[in-house]
């Protein structure tokens, strides 16, 4: 069991500061990650997937492995209903 005391003097158990593993997206992030999607068509997911792997952020390489799929599904429906509408 590790014990840490942060910056002011509190007492921290069981987590490690400098671990990368664990550390999320902020909404400010994922945000971005959804929006540039689609002006650079999937080239900033890709790039952000591997970079946030091989610094050691396996958490948010993920997550923006899952903002990228979820891009992808919105796009497609978008199109599906953009095809249905222009038919009526």
């Amino acid at each position: 069991m590790a014990t840490y005391i942060n910056e002011f003097g509190e007492i921290i158990r069981d987590t490690d500061p400098n671990d990368k593993s664990k550390k999320k997206l902020s909404i400010g992030e994922g945000l971005m990650i959804f929006f540039a999607n689609f002006f650079t068509l999937f080239f900033i997911s890709i790039f952000l997937f591997f970079n946030y792997r091989s610094k050691g952020y396996t958490k948010k390489s993920w997550q923006t492995c899952n903002i990228t799929w979820m891009t992808v599904a919105f796009f497609v429906i978008a199109v599906i209903i953009s095809a249905i509408v222009s038919e009526l």
